[in-house]
């Protein structure tokens, strides 16, 4: 009797793969977030993020592709402080250039 065929399992953790439109919602959230709770020379750390309740479970793995990708978009410029990592948001213009 010959085994069964058996088929690749697609399952993945949600930290290594996230639905592309669930991510882009979730950026718009952050970046609209940070415009509604601060001037563009407002910083905000992982914590000031995560505090900003639009990361689901407050999942830090989420909130590092949500804020790479915004990075990569120039609407979120990543800044060195004394206590660490903070991020400042862009005008869509500015980030345009």
């Amino acid at each position: 009797m010959a085994p069964e065929a058996t088929t690749p399992s697609t399952a993945t953790p949600a930290s290594s793969a996230t639905d592309p439109t669930k991510l882009e919602v979730i950026k718009q959230a952050i970046y609209e977030a940070c415009q509604n709770n601060g001037g563009e020379d407002q910083l905000y750390t992982q914590d000031d993020l995560l505090e900003l309740d639009v990361i689901p479970n407050r999942d830090a793995s989420l909130l590092l592709k949500a804020l790479q990708s915004l990075s990569n978009e120039k609407l979120l410029n990543a800044v060195a402080t004394q206590s660490g990592l903070a991020w400042r948001w862009r005008p869509k213009a500015e980030a345009a250039k």
